[in-house]
């Protein structure tokens, strides 16, 4: 029976498919193992040397190195040829995965052009965002290109979102084959059923469509030039463990990894000057702790070179009444607050207890009064610098 696909009527529609098919159908081929976390099954590791394919799954809520947020395209495609990258050391992510990944709501939000961070519990706080049909309340011919599952909390159960990538319909106009694409553990993936399978698959999911897709932004041609063109295929000459142009927190150790021909020097360079030079024979991996700055450190007798920050937040603020008033202040001229979010109470902190957007003026001045929602603990603020968005350490409000 021959199909007819269907397509996506706007431009937007288009970037949405567009951007998730970027993070399901990525090729690479890590060069260490890689761990990683199944339910049912554990820990494993995707193993080093296997092509994969979609980038892979792994909450780093502690850490902040999710994919398309706090880590760049260019910054991942550094670390995977980089067997020193942090992407191969024992998994600080959740249930031990690794510590560079996407979540669920991570790869919708991606598609969908939305450049803040918010919980799957909190789905529908997003504005446009709202619940067409329950569970068991519609049909494969009620789906739209860019519709999503909604799976909420139920006991025993963890919630999860996917995203309608590809529907096709027989002669007589009904659904009989769908696409979701979803980040699944242990790797992103784009999956296919027929109507049947589709609904013993996703049985507990609402129906969840976006009503601002006609403001979605269009792709990005520098991303789309970076996964298509990969200038990182070989072990890097000189890298960082946390991969080029990325961020790193003052007091956080960096691994300098050098693949010399030869006798060699490593240039530090901090904000534009050089300040060491640090001699080495062929290869070599050294931990170092780094001030606060902006850092190029290159080969004397190569072409080679890496680029990283390394940043400070001071933060201080007073909680009375239920209500806090933060002051933050980068440490860095050129960086901006960009937002702030509450954590829940305990040690799981992995949802957003409320994400907070930011006045103009908030951000200016660094000085920003919220009431603090109920069960909330802990916050973040959250930074942006030329390499990305960074957070200080979560900090607790409640303990002195």
């Amino acid at each position: 029976m021959d199909l007819i696909k269907v397509l996506p009527d706007t431009p937007q529609k288009e970037a949405v498919l567009h951007r998730a098919r970027r993070l399901t159908d990525f090729t690479w081929t890590p060069v260490g193992d890689v761990p990683a976390y199944i339910r049912n099954v554990g820990n494993i590791v995707l193993p080093a040397g296997e092509a994969l394919t979609g980038f892979p799954y792994s909450s780093t809520e502690l850490n902040d190195n999710f994919f398309m947020e706090n880590v760049s395209v260019e910054t991942f495609l550094s670390a995977i040829p980089n067997p020193y990258s942090k992407l191969y050391q024992p998994g600080t992510g959740a249930f031990n995965s690794c510590c560079y990944g996407i979540v669920c709501n991570g790869l919708v939000r991606y598609a969908m052009g939305i450049d803040y961070r918010i919980s799957t519990f909190r789905w529908y706080t997003i504005d446009g965002m709202r619940c067409i049909a329950e569970k068991d309340q519609y049909s494969a011919n009620d789906l739209q290109l860019c519709d999503m599952l909604l799976r909420v909390h139920e006991k025993g159960k963890s919630n999860h979102i996917v995203l309608i990538t590809g529907l096709w319909k027989d002669a007589q106009g009904n659904v009989v084959r769908i696409e979701v694409s979803e980040a699944k553990r242990p790797i992103c993936v784009r999956r296919q059923f027929d109507v049947e399978a589709f609904f013993e698959t996703f049985p507990c999911y609402s129906l969840v469509r976006y009503d601002h897709l006609d403001s979605v932004p269009l792709p990005d041609e520098e991303t789309d030039r970076l996964l298509e063109n990969n200038p990182y295929t070989d072990a890097p000459k000189i890298g960082v463990d946390n991969g080029n142009k990325a961020n790193y927190l003052e007091g956080e150790t960096t691994v300098v990894s050098v693949n010399a021909a030869d006798k060699d020097v490593v240039q530090v360079v901090k904000d534009g000057v050089l300040i060491e030079e640090i001699p080495v024979v062929g290869k070599a991996v050294f931990p170092r702790e780094f001030s606060v700055g902006y850092y190029v450190l290159s080969l004397k007798n190569e072409k080679a070179a890496v680029e990283f920050a390394v940043n400070k937040a001071n933060i201080s603020f007073t909680v009375q009444n239920k209500t806090i008033t933060v002051k933050a202040d980068p440490c860095d001229p050129s960086a901006e607050i960009v937002y702030m979010d509450f954590r829940e109470l305990g040690k799981d902190v992995s949802g957003l207890a409320k994400y907070e957007i930011l006045t103009a003026e908030e951000k200016t001045s660094g000085i920003i009064t919220r009431c603090v929602p109920e069960n909330a603990e802990n916050f973040k603020i959250y930074f942006k610098n030329k390499y990305g968005i960074w957070a200080h350490r979560m900090i607790n409000m409640y303990i002195a």
